[in-house]
């Protein structure tokens, strides 16, 4: 609650700088965002695949013939 009282004091004190502000994060905020998106991505793939795939041997029976017909 204080957070939101001080976020609209500095903006009642700042009107313009708050705007300006506003609409800067309204065109840098999509592309900074995607490309966060895009690096995450790239780091945490391949660990969550390994990690599905290690998960799915384990559980996988040893032989397939002792599956569901066995």
């Amino acid at each position: 609650m204080e957070i939101i009282n001080i976020t609209f004091s500095v903006i009642a004190e700042n009107g313009m700088k708050a705007a300006f502000v506003g609409i800067g994060a309204v065109i840098v905020g999509p592309p900074v965002t995607k490309r966060l998106v895009g690096l995450t991505r790239e780091f945490w793939d391949p660990k969550i695949t390994r990690l599905r795939r290690t998960i799915a041997d384990r559980v996988a029976p040893a032989d397939p013939t002792d599956g569901a017909n066995g």
